[in-house]
């Protein structure tokens, strides 16, 4: 962590964005008021499904309290967007 600033954990979006992959997103915890917020997004470690990624795939700053959000697009086979096929009965 960078000057204590971390992730809450990220939740998953509702829908899936392809096989497999599923975008989440996550507020950005003590950012220090006069702190670069894309660089303290950009360079700040976040961990989804035991995997670490260096970086959103996007940041974004929420109007009026300034939170920042940071987006990945996760692609590690979410089980829930991938298809499965029952037991077939002829």
């Amino acid at each position: 962590r960078k000057r204590g600033v971390y992730w809450d954990v990220p939740q998953g979006s509702e829908h899936c964005l392809a096989h497999g992959a599923r975008e989440y997103s996550a507020k950005l915890q003590k950012t220090p008021f006069f702190t670069n917020w894309k660089d303290a997004c950009q360079n700040t470690q976040a961990m989804i499904h035991n995997t670490v990624f260096e970086s959103p795939t996007r940041c974004e700053k929420k109007w009026p309290f300034g939170a920042v959000m940071g987006y990945w697009v996760v692609n590690v086979s979410d089980p829930d967007c991938l298809p499965y096929w029952g037991s077939f009965v002829d």
